[in-house]
This record gives C-alpha cells, structure tokens and sequence, in this order.
C-alpha cells in the first residue's frame, strides 16, 4: 500500500507516520475480522492512498471516494476527518474488483442488483452470494426506511445506489468492531436494523475467503 500526502503546506512527518500506521491497521482489522490474507485485503499490495492537509479542499466531499482503472486501485482522502471514511471506500474497491471489467467503474452490486430469479443458473457462486446478500437488504427494514425517505430525487438515486448502501453496511459493521458508531446519515442502518445485515455480510465474506485460500494459500506450521 503506498500513502502519498498531496497539498501539506507544513510537513508533520510524526502525523504522517500516525496516518501511515492506522491505515496498515485498518486493513490488518479487515483482515482479521474476515480470514482474509494480507495480500487480498490490499488486493496485491495494489492500493494508493492519497491523503490532502486538512482544510484543503472544502468542496471535497469528506468521504473522499475509491476508483479502479486497470486493476489499481486509487483512494482519496480530505484530511485527517476523512480518515473514518476508509472501511466504506475499500468496499467499494471490493465491489469493482469483483466486477471485472464487466462494466466500467461500477461494481458487482450495481450488476447484480437488477439479476432476476430466473437468470441465476447463469452465475457463478461468488455472484449468487452478492446476488443472496443484496436480496436480504431489499427484504430489510433498513431499506424499507430509507427508500421512503423525503430528499432531493439525484441525491436519493446516489443513497440507494446498491454500491453505496453496501459500502455503508459494511463501514456500520466494521464500526462495531472498533466500537465506533458510524452514523453519519439517516441512511446508515440503526442499531435494531442490523442484526440480518450483518450475519448476510458474514456469509457473502465466507465465500470471498474461499476464493481467497485459494488465490492466496495459508502456509501452516507443524507444532
């Protein structure tokens, strides 16, 4: 993973090497939480963080945003504040790798989301568990609540976008791991919403680990 600071009119390296640090320990947590190797959590050590000086660019949205172009994968990051938005941009990267170059910029979700029964026999196991994931999240209160919510008709087509509500589900999920409540919005899931969310979550990475042994063998040591 490479950590690139742009726009820092005063250099902090002690800040920098803290920014640096938390980031390794984001994916180490990420790793961690899903038996997935090292190796697939920075998809082959494949990831540029760029991080701008607070302040910096105050139109900037601070949740930054995550791209892929030619399997290298691009996040931005408006100051320290921004820093809480990396669980929800890594899973966009997540999504995107998933997809391919099946449809440019997008991911998995936006696929699979529109899918009906009867094309399933066409998928593979790893889309079938996007597909059966995003399934419970139609099904859900969660969604049920925030498709009924009062906002400006572009800004709720971006809240809904499948990528963006699981990108949301999966930076709640991982906010209760680190004990933080992640709840910027009305369109994060509340507590009482959760529980199916997460344990479908649980079963999509079951399979993404499996792909993951065997992409990356585990090495074992005899005792």
């Amino acid at each position: 993973m490479r950590v690139l600071f742009e726009k820092w009119d005063s250099f902090d390296e002690k800040q920098m090497k803290l920014i640096h640090h938390f980031l390794n320990n984001e994916l180490e947590l990420i790793s961690g939480v899903f038996d997935l190797s090292p190796q697939f959590v920075s998809f082959s050590d494949k990831i540029t963080i760029i991080v701008y000086e607070d302040g910096y660019d105050k139109e900037m949205e601070k949740y930054s945003f995550g791209a892929m172009a030619n399997y290298q994968f691009l996040i931005k990051i408006n100051g320290t504040n921004g820093l809480d938005s990396f669980d929800h941009e890594w899973f966009h990267l997540l999504d995107m790798l998933l997809a391919g170059n099946k449809k440019k910029e997008s991911g998995l979700s936006s696929l699979m989301w529109a899918i009906k029964d009867e094309e399933m026999n066409q998928c593979s196991d790893l889309e079938k568990s996007m597909w059966e994931l995003l399934k419970v999240i139609k099904n859900s209160d969660f969604f049920k609540r925030i498709s009924k919510i009062d906002t400006e008709s572009e800004n709720l087509r971006y809240q809904l976008n499948p990528m963006e509500i699981l990108a949301r589900v999966f930076e709640t999920y991982m906010g209760e791991k680190k004990s933080i409540n992640y709840y910027y919005s009305d369109f994060y899931p509340i507590k009482s919403e959760r529980k199916d969310l997460f344990n479908a979550l649980e079963m999509f990475f079951d399979i993404i680990s499996y792909y993951d042994s065997i992409l990356f063998p585990r090495k074992f040591e005899l005792s």
